[in-house]
């Protein structure tokens, strides 16, 4: 017996000519199956552009990507250029533009950043900082994009920064981790030089950037439903506490009002403050300021409010990943402390979009987010 299973082992190892050296099955001995009937369309297997948004059939809710996105930014239209919007993919840190008329979407930075993980990029569409790896050991890259060779060309590299944004004037504001404190920071891409713009006097920090290093910014500790926290605004360097107080607070404000949050008798209170007047009103529905982005033109908000409850728990389990909403978009309405409902999102597209990172254009039309859940890239065109 052992002597023919050695056999028929040196058979196929140096007789059998069924499996040539490309060959990853045996060889079935089956006819040629080509149909040369079958046309197949270029398009499908076109190796360029590829059209990735249905432009065709217009609806005001759209899934821009497929991708999970680390970052994007929209570009406005000029004479020359139509609009379009540049995202980042997470994970590779590679950078793509789709024209927002055509659906057309092109690659312009295949430079690789490890572990992408949060990524912003100027209005201009010129520079990019992304942050690579996670917890103290993250690097935060400033590249400006080179789309004629598509790569990056590196500008700096900061480490520490606890929170970064663009601003309308294509510099970045950035704020550093020093012992027990945070400091704020402007950084210049073309000049390759930074400011100090403020100090907070503790590190477990979030910070809602104002759209330039002069516009009022708001702070307050890491919410925790279990932890009371404080709203301060930081406006030409001086630090003021407002009248914003809670266990688990958190806020979204611009220059004339801050919508914000705290967890009260087992569940979410919202209220809206008014700089002018002083007075902090509480609002009709409990929702959390991070879903929501103020519009340019009037102090008003587009917000993804939850259909289900905002409970004890809030915002805790949503932070860590426990939780996931099904979210609608309202319009608040700040001067007469208003709701107005605009859109069922899971009815216009069939599916449950937990929203994050939401940004309003420079038209008060659109708004631009990421569904938690994959971290895709959507529109809302709220204005119509």
């Amino acid at each position: 017996m052992v002597l023919t299973l050695i056999a028929i082992w040196v058979y196929f190892l140096f007789f059998n000519t069924n499996l040539g050296p490309g060959d990853k099955f045996a060889d079935l001995d089956f006819a040629n199956t080509d149909d040369p009937s079958a046309e197949i369309d270029p398009e499908v297997f076109n190796n360029g552009d590829e059209p990735v948004v249905d432009v065709s059939a217009y609806s005001p809710i759209r899934q821009l990507t497929t991708k999970p996105v680390a970052g994007f930014q929209h570009l406005e239209d000029t004479a020359s250029t139509t609009p379009k919007i540049l995202y980042i993919e997470a994970g590779t840190g590679h950078i793509f533009s789709i024209d927002l008329l055509t659906g057309q979407e092109k690659r312009i930075s295949a430079t690789t950043i490890p572990v992408a993980k949060r990524g912003v990029v100027t209005p201009d569409g010129r520079f990019v900082m992304v942050q690579s790896g996670f917890s103290d050991n993250a690097d935060f890259s400033i590249s400006e994009i080179d789309q004629e060779s598509n790569i990056l060309n590196p500008v700096t590299t900061l480490k520490g920064v606890v929170s970064f944004s663009p601003t309308l004037n294509n510099t970045f504001l950035y704020a550093v981790r020093e012992g027990s404190r945070v400091v704020g920071k402007q950084y210049y891409p073309i000049s390759q030089l930074s400011e100090d713009l403020f100090t907070i006097p503790f590190n477990e920090v979030t910070i809602d950037w104002g759209e330039t290093a002069l516009e009022p910014h708001h702070v307050y500790p890491k919410p925790h439903s279990q932890l009371e926290g404080y709203v301060y605004e930081i406006a030409d360097g001086a630090f003021a506490r407002l009248p914003i107080a809670g266990m688990g607070v958190s806020a979204k404000g611009n220059e004339e009002i801050v919508l914000s949050s705290i967890q009260d008798s087992g569940g979410i209170v919202s209220s809206l403050y008014t700089k002018e007047l002083g007075s902090n009103d509480a609002f009709v529905a409990p929702l959390l300021p991070e879903k929501c982005a103020g519009l340019r033109e009037e102090p008003n908000f587009i917000c993804a409010i939850p259909e289900a409850q905002l409970g004890a728990s809030t915002p805790d389990d949503w932070y860590q990943g426990t939780r996931v909403y099904n979210d609608n978009f309202w319009q608040i309405n700040s001067l007469q402390n208003e709701l107005v409902y605009k859109v069922d999102v899971s009815e216009e597209t069939g599916r449950e979009l937990d929203v994050i990172n939401p940004v309003v254009d420079s038209y008060d039309k659109t708004i631009y987010f990421q569904n938690k859940n994959d971290l895709t890239l959507w529109a809302y065109d709220f204005y119509q």
